[in-house]
């Protein structure tokens, strides 16, 4: 019969000796994206929101797609987003 592990610490105990670490600085951009279609699958398109640090919009993308998959559609403008 093989040793029974440790239980595991409590995470106060482990991070007790543990300096503070500053918080990360908020994103510079903030983007919604969504996609859909009427029917699965069915006419699709996707609509893409980018936002400042404010939350002023600085560009908007949309477009139609054709005849996809409501998944498909959220791709497309994640790949819209990234290019």
């Amino acid at each position: 019969m093989p040793p029974r592990a440790k239980p595991p610490r409590a995470a106060a105990e482990l991070f007790s000796g543990a300096e503070h670490e500053a918080k990360p600085v908020a994103a510079a951009y903030r983007v919604n994206i969504d996609g859909g279609s009427r029917g699965n699958p069915g006419p699709a398109s996707y609509g893409v929101v980018i936002r400042d640090a404010q939350g002023k919009i600085v560009a908007k993308l949309k477009k139609y797609i054709g005849r996809m998959t409501n998944n498909v559609a959220e791709y497309y403008g994640l790949i819209a987003r990234l290019g």
